[in-house]
């Protein structure tokens, strides 16, 4: 009855001495030649895994220039000036009839309401306009409102010059410098 009896494992510390002494010669052999093994071929790998590393964040870094350069380009087409033609006593109608339209045939446009522009105080000829694309309704503690594509005009006796206006999504994104300056000739 001497197999039956009950011997606990050692602490943790000492279970690998406890294996090695029970394991046989040729296991011994063949752990030692792992072991070995296991070295050698960290040796020989660890320069090209860190070679691999070191190429794959060079790409990434290269990708990310390239898209942040994209989305530089994009953007400064997103503010690029464009011009019109006051044709009536009311510079500002003009101005928000031609920021309608233009908001229109914009690609990402959606339904776009109309155009509300606001002289910028003491901003000589300068507007701040929001190409609406809905309404927002007042309540008891809020004042209506509205939703849409901002953008900064500048009026200098006949001639309108307007640009969409590039922020960045999110509460608190605006923070620090943007990307995209609003370009002079629309009074950023």
């Amino acid at each position: 009855m001497a197999s039956d009896r009950y011997e606990p494992l050692p602490p943790f510390t000492r279970l690998p001495a406890l294996l090695w002494s029970r394991m046989g010669a040729v296991l011994r052999a063949l752990t030692v030649l792992l072991a070995l093994g296991a070295v050698a071929a960290g040796a020989i790998l660890a320069p090209r895994i860190a070679d691999t590393k070191e190429s794959n964040a060079a790409r990434d870094r290269r990708e990310a220039a390239e898209a942040r350069a994209q989305q530089i380009r994009e953007l400064l087409e997103l503010v690029r000036p464009r011009t019109g033609t006051a044709t009536a006593a009311d510079p500002q109608r003009d101005l928000e009839r031609l920021i309608t339209a233009d908001a229109r045939s914009r690609p990402d446009a959606g339904r776009i309401l109309r155009t509300d522009c606001e002289p910028i105080r003491g901003g000589a000829g300068r507007f701040s306009c929001t190409a609406v694309t809905s309404d927002l309704p007042g309540g008891k503690v809020s004042r209506a409102g509205s939703i849409g594509y901002p953008f900064r005009a500048r009026v200098k006796g006949r001639r309108l010059t307007w640009c969409r206006i590039a922020g960045r999504p999110g509460e608190g994104s605006n923070k620090g410098r943007p990307l995209v300056e609003i370009p002079a000739a629309c009074g950023g």
